[in-house]
């Protein structure tokens, strides 16, 4: 019976230990949810957390329903980015306290659109500064002109 008593005070403390552990963490939590400007759910927003508390940037991905989970982070100051392709950027700037558990919801509207044309073009080569004429002749002159260099090459031939 005092086995049993002994090893009951024993549990009790662990379990009581346990809780005194847990508090002691230095660490938090930042989740949320990522809606689009109709209230629907986006999948694969990339969600980046960074800060001077960390060793580069902690990324987290959106699951079907949207809810995104950033654990094991350091306490202070964070800049959280919401980015998907077709989806304006969104930023926010949080503090985290340790073994805080930060609710951080996102809504993002559509990318706005732009379009930049550049036309290049170059001067044509037009001859506007000469005086030239042109003309058309008909086949049966060509045939009539003489081919050879000579007087003679234009006997027998009528115009």
């Amino acid at each position: 019976m005092r086995l049993k008593n002994a090893a009951l005070v024993l549990a009790a403390l662990l379990y009581l230990c346990g809780g005194f552990a847990y508090a002691q963490s230095t660490t938090g939590t930042i989740r949320g949810h990522v809606n689009d400007s109709q209230g629907l759910p986006l999948p694969g927003v990339t969600v980046s957390a960074a800060s001077p508390n960390l060793q580069g940037v902690r990324t987290a991905f959106t699951a079907e329903n949207g809810d995104y989970v950033l654990g094991l982070l350091p306490s202070g100051t964070y800049t959280i980015t919401f980015e998907l392709s077709g989806f304006e950027r969104v930023t926010r700037s949080v503090s985290l306290a340790p073994t805080q558990d930060l609710p951080l919801e996102a809504e993002l509207g559509p990318a706005t659109v732009s379009e930049e044309v550049t036309v290049v073009g170059q001067r044509a080569d037009v001859l506007t500064q000469t005086a030239q004429v042109a003309t058309n002749f008909s086949q049966d002159l060509i045939a009539s002109l003489p081919t050879n260099r000579d007087i003679n090459a234009y006997r027998g031939r009528t115009a």
